[in-house]
C-alpha cells in the first residue's frame, strides 16, 4: 500500500475569467487543488462552507462590486487563522502594506504565473507536481509543465533535498 500525498486545496479568488482559467490551468498541472470563486461575495461563501478543506488563499484585490481581496483576506484569517494568504494583483506595495493581512504576500501583476505557483508552494513547503506522483502515476504532468514553472519546481525541490527536511516549518504568525 502506497501512502497517497493529499494536494493543498487552494481557494482562488480572480474575477477576470481569461486570468482565472489561465492560473487555474497552472495551478491545478502544479499538483494544487483549486476551490474558485469569481467575486468576493463567492469567495466569502465558499470561506465559511470550506474552511476545513483550505490550506491557503490566492486572491485578487480588485474583485469588482463587492467585497476586495482585502476583506476576503481579513475574513479568511478570522476563520483559519495561519492561513497562507498571497495577493496576486496591481495593488500597489503601500496599499499591500496599508490593508493586507500580516505575514501575506504580493504579488503585483503582471507577473509570471510561475511566481505564483513559488510562492504557494513556499508557504506552504510543498513540492508542486512533485509529491506523490510516483505513488499516484501522475508524473507525467511535470512533463506538461511550462519550462519556467518546470524549472522553478525542480530547483527548488533540489534545494530542500540539500537543506533537508529536518526544521520546523515556520509559523506564519506569532504564537499568541
Amino acid at each position: 500500500m502506497t501512502d497517497q500525498v493529499s494536494a493543498p486545496v487552494l481557494l482562488y479568488v480572480e474575477d477576470e475569467a481569461i486570468i482565472q482559467l489561465m492560473m487555474k490551468t497552472i495551478l491545478e498541472d502544479a499538483g494544487f487543488e483549486l476551490i474558485v470563486a469569481g467575486n468576493g461575495e463567492e469567495a466569502l461563501d465558499l470561506l465559511e462552507t470550506e474552511k476545513r478543506r483550505i490550506t491557503a488563499l490566492v486572491t485578487d484585490v480588485n474583485l469588482g462590486t463587492g467585497p476586495t481581496g482585502w476583506n476576503v483576506a481579513r475574513r479568511a484569517r478570522m476563520l483559519i487563522p495561519r492561513i497562507p494568504v498571497i495577493y496576486a494583483s496591481s495593488a500597489s506595495e503601500h496599499d499591500w502594506m496599508m490593508y493586507g493581512v500580516p505575514l501575506s504576500r504580493l504579488l503585483s501583476k503582471p507577473f509570471r504565473p510561475s511566481m505564483v505557483v513559488e510562492t504557494v508552494a513556499t508557504f506552504l513547503e510543498f513540492r508542486p507536481g512533485l509529491d506523490g506522483c510516483a505513488a499516484s502515476g501522475e508524473a507525467a504532468r511535470l512533463s506538461r509543465m511550462p519550462d519556467d514553472i518546470r524549472t522553478a519546481l525542480l530547483a527548488r525541490q533540489s534545494a530542500i533535498a540539500r537543506i533537508g527536511r529536518s526544521r520546523e516549518r515556520p509559523s506564519l504568525l506569532p504564537d499568541a
